[in-house]
């Protein structure tokens, strides 16, 4: 019996062309579709990997100049503040000018400067105390002296008037023990009748105070729960803890 082999080698070899350029056409069309040069690792492996330290980088970058636009945004808003309390100060600068002619200002004029210097005052006192950016107070005197740890030395990020100048060798600090946060325990127990009596709770930390009366409708945990909003709203820098 004879066995006879037929083969087509022109139709094997059209069809493998016509594989290819299937498979060439398919991923131009993913490379235009998508817009990106590398789709996959077996692309361009090495040209892979230095696409996505690139992206990594920029991505970084990018982040920073947000963290820098934030920065700016915060000194401006302190900026604005400190105009407020310039302007302020040149006014009482004016009324003092005016209160030391005493040959032409009677008691009456002295105490309209006086009562208009003392407005003047209180209004930078609020301006201070109310100027924030987000939950960070910037004026008020709580953030004189923060500081991080790198390393084995400790960088102080910020200081107020109250900082005194360092040598040229910067200050010497030693830290003998971690520390920790301070804890404050009630004496009395809050129960369900003090909360009917209506009590008044003062809280204060750091220049801000909370003042907290009972509501009398409400039971403990709903008493706790809103004395927590409180202090959170306030900007005060506790935790209450329950027992």
């Amino acid at each position: 019996m004879t066995v006879r082999i037929n083969t087509n080698a022109s139709a094997l070899n059209t069809h493998r062309n016509v594989v290819n350029n299937s498979r060439a056409q398919a991923k131009n069309l993913e490379k235009l579709s998508s817009g990106l040069k590398i789709n996959r690792a077996a692309d361009a492996p090495a040209a892979l990997n230095a696409s996505e330290q690139l992206r990594a980088q920029t991505a970084s970058l990018k982040q920073a100049i947000d963290n820098t636009e934030m920065s700016v945004s915060l000194m401006q808003t302190a900026e604005a503040a400190l105009d407020e309390v310039s302007r302020s100060l040149i006014s009482a600068r004016q009324l003092a000018v005016h209160a030391a002619n005493t040959g032409t200002n009677d008691e009456f004029m002295h105490t309209a400067d006086q009562q208009e210097i003392e407005s003047i005052l209180t209004e930078i006192n609020m301006i201070a105390a109310n100027t924030q950016y987000g939950k960070n107070f910037l004026l008020d005197g709580s953030r004189a002296g923060n500081g991080i740890t790198t390393g084995e030395s400790l960088e102080f990020l910020d200081a107020d008037h109250r900082a005194t100048s360092s040598g040229p060798g910067g200050h010497e600090i030693n830290i003998s023990r971690a520390s920790t946060r301070s804890e404050i325990t009630g004496t009395v127990a809050l129960s369900q009748q003090i909360i009917e009596q209506g009590e008044q709770m003062t809280i204060t930390e750091g220049g801000r105070t909370v003042n907290f009366k009972t509501i009398t409708n409400a039971n403990v945990e709903q008493n706790m729960n809103e004395l927590a909003l409180a202090i959170e709203e306030a900007g005060l820098n506790l935790e209450l803890v329950r027992p």
